[in-house]
């Protein structure tokens, strides 16, 4: 639509996805017991996790059977085609740098201990200063929402200034109370007061002062739902490929881009030569207990 360019290939496969996702819904109603949920509490053959089940429990009572099917496939378009590509960015420039990759791996040692990541609480990993600033850049630097706050590709020549194309850095979104030139806002140039005082003398996270700048998520009334879902899945793939996973990337650059004319993330157009090993998450040393004698 926003193309201009008419399509009848886009109506006619979104209504055999809602049809698929009706049988699928009434299928799974049918023959759900509680008995067919896994011993981990969470997952069963027919719903495939316990979100699903409760979505579906609760909002029945006020949507038909067209509206549960809209919704569902407004989570697995949001899921595969926005989320999926946000992690993958994430990842990418993480396991691209030899010292951010350390960090990361330290920071989940040093707050997590032993935990095997797969275990890990996703609100906990949402706090994680490091984590979450990786997140908010990955989505300020790749994400389109039909304003232009960075070049996207090359500099952008405006009169007798240049703007350079922008890169990632991982700590953008972090103030240290130590240095007073931290954090997204230059002290010097905003408007914008930027918190002085925190609730701990260590670095934080904040994306305060940055209302109408940081909008991957749209902004308002209709600012999206599944943005603190979307965050826990981009922390935890970080945190899960990192530990588990040794990466090396082959290629000297990253072509980039996307098709959608503003909307979502941008994502290599062309496939990336890589080669991965599985590693052993590490642990942190535990000092042998101690009896009182």
């Amino acid at each position: 639509m926003l193309k201009g360019i008419p399509t009848f290939k886009v109506p006619t496969l979104r209504r055999g996805l809602l049809q698929q996702l009706k049988s699928w819904c009434k299928h799974a109603t049918s023959n759900f017991d509680e008995a067919s949920i896994y011993s981990d509490g969470d997952g069963d053959p027919f719903w495939g996790s316990s979100w699903t089940r409760f979505r579906h429990k609760n909002f029945s009572a006020v949507f038909n059977d067209d509206a549960m099917a809209s919704h569902d496939l407004a989570i697995a378009w949001g899921s595969t085609a926005q989320v999926v590509p946000c992690a993958m960015m994430a990842s990418f420039h993480v396991l691209n740098d030899p010292s951010l990759l350390r960090r990361v791996r330290d920071e989940i040692i040093t707050t997590y201990g032993n935990t095997c990541p797969m275990h890990l609480d996703a609100k906990q990993l949402s706090s994680s200063a490091l984590l979450s600033s990786i997140y908010a850049e990955t989505l300020r630097l790749h994400t389109t929402a039909f304003i232009p706050v960075v070049p996207m590709h090359g500099d952008l020549p405006l009169g007798k200034w240049l703007i350079p194309k922008d890169s990632f850095w991982a700590d953008r979104f972090i103030i240290d109370p130590a240095d007073p030139q931290s954090g997204p806002i230059n002290p010097k140039t905003s408007t914008v007061a930027v918190p002085s005082s925190h609730d701990t003398d260590k670095p934080y996270f904040t994306l305060k002062g940055l209302e109408g700048a940081w909008v991957p998520y749209g902004g308002g009334q209709h600012m999206c739902p599944g943005r603190f879902l979307a965050k826990s899945i981009i922390t935890s793939s970080i945190v899960l490929i990192c530990s588990y996973y040794d990466v090396e990337f082959r290629t000297d650059s990253l072509p980039l881009g996307t098709s959608r004319f503003g909307f979502g993330p941008e994502h290599p157009f062309r496939e990336i030569p890589f080669r991965i090993k599985r590693r052993a998450p590490e642990q942190k040393e535990v000092p042998p207990k101690t009896t009182a004698t």
